[in-house]
C-alpha cells in the first residue's frame, strides 16, 4: 500500500513539474517588450475576444474561457492569425475581427470595444503634444510632435490646416463619425519606387464654415522586404489607423474667423 501511495505522489510531482515546465516554455515565447497593444473586441451573440498584439503574434482570451497564443499568417489582406494546422484562424482588420474554426466562423461581425477606441492605433503616435500657430490665418491647434510608425513616414506633418469659407458638405461615401464628430475623409494615392503616397485630407464644420486638415504619408511597400519584416510591415499597415489623431487635432483646433 505505502508503495501505491508513493508511486501516487511520485506521478503528482512529476505532473506538476511538467506544467510548470510547459507555461514556463508559452511565457517564453512571448518576447519581452514585444508587445503593441491589448484590446477587447465584442461579437454577435454576446461573444468576446480579449486581444494581446505582438510582433506577429496574438494571444487571446475567448469568453468561453479558451485561451490561444497564434503566429501571424500570410494573408492578402487584413492580419491573419493561425494554430499550426490553421483549424482556428484569428482575422482582424483595423478596428474589426472574426474567428474561424475549421472553416466555420465561430466569432462573427467582431468590433473593438467602446473603450478601446482610440487604443489599438494610437500606439502609432507620439503623446508628446506640439502647438502650431498659423499667425496668418490664426489657426491654432495641438498635434503629436512624430508619427512612431516604422514603415510608415510623414511626408509632411503636422498637417495643413486651411479654411474652405462654404457650409459643410460631404458626399455619402466619404462620410465619418469618429468620437461623436462628423467628418468628410477623403484619400488618394499614387505609387513611386517601393513606396506608396497617401494624402489624407479630414473636412469637418466650424461654426458655418468648414475646415480641413491635410498631410501625406508614405507607405513602403511591405513586398519590398523578406520575413519577418514582410510580416511586420503588412501588420503595422494593417492596424494604423490616423482616425482618432485627427480627431485629437480638430478638437483642440481654434481659429478667429474673420
Amino acid at each position: 500500500m505505502k508503495k501505491i501511495i508513493i508511486v501516487i505522489l511520485a506521478l503528482v510531482v512529476v505532473s506538476i513539474i511538467g506544467i510548470g515546465f510547459y507555461w514556463s516554455r508559452q511565457s517564453k515565447v512571448i518576447p519581452a517588450g514585444g508587445v503593441i497593444n491589448a484590446v477587447t473586441f465584442n461579437c454577435q451573440d454576446e461573444k468576446a475576444i480579449d486581444a494581446i498584439f505582438f510582433k506577429n503574434r496574438v494571444e487571446l482570451t475567448l469568453n468561453d474561457g479558451r485561451h490561444w497564443l497564434l503566429n501571424q499568417t500570410i494573408s492578402a489582406s487584413g492580419a491573419r492569425y493561425a494554430n499550426e494546422d490553421e483549424s482556428f484562424v484569428f482575422w482582424n482588420k483595423g478596428d474589426t475581427a472574426f474567428i474561424t474554426e475549421n472553416g466555420v466562423t465561430t466569432f462573427a461581425n467582431c468590433v473593438l470595444a467602446e473603450n478601446n477606441q482610440t487604443g489599438i492605433a494610437e500606439q502609432y503616435f507620439s503623446q508628446n503634444f506640439k502647438k502650431f500657430v498659423d499667425n496668418k490665418t490664426g489657426i491654432t491647434f495641438e498635434y503629436p510632435d512624430q508619427l512612431l510608425t516604422k514603415y510608415i513616414s510623414a511626408v509632411n506633418w503636422p498637417p495643413k490646416a486651411q479654411d474652405l469659407n462654404k457650409p459643410f458638405a460631404c458626399v455619402e461615401t466619404a462620410k465619418q463619425i469618429i468620437n461623436g464628430q462628423d467628418y468628410c475623409v477623403t484619400k488618394t494615392s499614387e505609387g513611386a519606387v517601393g513606396s506608396i503616397y497617401t494624402t489624407y485630407t479630414y473636412a469637418f464644420p466650424y461654426n458655418n464654415t468648414t475646415l480641413t486638415l491635410n498631410f501625406t504619408l508614405r507607405l513602403v511597400q511591405c513586398g519590398n522586404y523578406d520575413d519577418p519584416k514582410k510580416s511586420e510591415c503588412e501588420q503595422e499597415r494593417t492596424i494604423f489607423n490616423p482616425d482618432n489623431a485627427l480627431d485629437q487635432i480638430a478638437q483642440s483646433l481654434t481659429f478667429q474667423i474673420q
